[in-house]
């Protein structure tokens, strides 16, 4: 069977309550033929030291230190570093199935020289490990940029399996978004760059657990909403040739998905700011998902405990949250996300299959040969 590398690049930054965790779920992944490069971004507490530690007892962990950057940084310095063909992220504080990279690596190698990027589903989980929520059952492929940019359905940077020549091609990751105060979507413009010119395959599963810490969001909800208005900006002067009602409809989009969490959080009026804004962008899909919808029905009844100052949790009722590790990753009975929001998708479909002229204006490092490691 062919076995190409896969260069793992784990950005850590004060990572030390996590990093082990993450690293023993990236080493037990069924697919073998791995280096793991963890890029301490300028810690000042043990993060060096756990990798340092990794290293020593595994001989395909590599610790690369440079001083604080940002979080696009250290992924391009890992990518810059990597000997890998292929280019595997994690955040020093997500998940991994066992399977996940056997698994993409097989769509990959059957996809295609086209095939530039293989994403999964994922699975939010909390300071333990234990899910707290579940991405809908949706995928798309092929050619998707119209799709991406009117909804992030990758969702998260630790579901990828990239060429590494696709990435540099696109240009990386975008350090300036962090340069304008704005850190946050350099994922989610990566993906869209790469979706100028590659297909995209999936892995139909829920192979990563992704680490929500307790309101994190709510207190970046205003750096974020710059974030991605200001990545907007960048890929609509670069993607001319998409309907411009597209990136009204992302940012609201984005708002709305935003709202709930912010309510949840307990930040009660910010979330109907952003579900104002989200009215505003897109009024249709607002009233499809917030009114005539079960997760509408959801949100207004946070909105209410909230308001009465009442306790809403996951765990109501007393229900039980598996491990992320011990839950199966296949979930058939998991829906799409159903309404407006799929029947654009289905017709966004159509426009990638004809996405005029393809080119990136972005400029990033070269595919040049790899460092030597330390």
């Amino acid at each position: 069977m062919n076995t190409p590398l896969i260069t793992v690049v784990i950005p850590a930054y004060n990572a030390a309550g996590t990093l082990a965790e993450t690293l023993d779920s990236v080493l037990a992944q069924t697919y073998r033929n791995i280096e793991v490069l963890v890029v301490d971004d300028g810690s000042t507490d043990a993060t060096a030291a756990i990798a340092r530690d990794y290293a020593r007892r595994d001989a395909r962990v590599f610790l690369l230190e440079k001083a604080n950057g940002g979080v696009a940084s250290a992924r391009n310095h890992g990518l810059a570093a990597a000997r890998g063909d292929y280019v595997a992220p994690v955040d020093a504080d997500d998940l991994w199935h066992p399977a996940k990279l056997d698994r993409q690596m097989a769509v990959m190698l059957a996809g295609g020289p086209d095939l530039g990027l293989v994403y999964t589903l994922f699975r939010a989980i909390d300071e333990q490990g234990d899910i707290l929520w579940t991405q809908p059952r949706f995928t798309c492929e092929g050619r998707v940029l119209a799709r991406h940019v009117y909804v992030n359905f990758i969702g998260q940077g630790s579901s990828l399996l990239m060429r590494r020549g696709a990435a540099l091609q696109a240009g990386a990751y975008d350090p300036t978004l962090r340069d304008a105060g704005a850190q946050g979507c350099e994922d989610y413009l990566l993906q869209l760059r790469i979706a100028r010119r590659y297909r995209f395959g999936c892995v139909p599963e829920y192979l990563v657990g992704y680490r929500q810490v307790a309101g994190s969001m709510s207190s970046q909800a205003g750096r974020m909403r710059r974030s991605y208005q200001l990545m907007l900006g960048k890929i609509r002067a670069e993607s001319p040739d998409l309907p411009a009602v597209l990136y009204r409809w992302s940012l609201a989009n984005y708002q709305a998905v935003m709202a709930p969490t912010l309510v949840r959080s307990g930040k009660l009026m910010q979330g109907l700011a952003f579900l104002g804004r989200a009215a505003l962008g897109d009024p249709l899909a607002v009233l499809d998902r917030f009114f005539l919808s079960p997760y509408g029905h959801r949100f207004i009844k946070i909105c209410l405990g909230e308001m009465l100052r009442g306790v809403w949790s996951e765990r109501a009722g007393g229900i039980p949250r598996p491990h992320f590790l011990d839950a199966d990753p296949v979930d058939l009975d998991r829906k799409g996300p159903g309404g407006l929001l799929e029947r654009r998708l289905r017709r966004l479909a159509f426009v990638d299959l004809d996405p005029g002229p393809v080119g990136c204006g972005a400029s990033g490092p070269a595919a040049a040969s790899p460092p030597a490691r330390p």
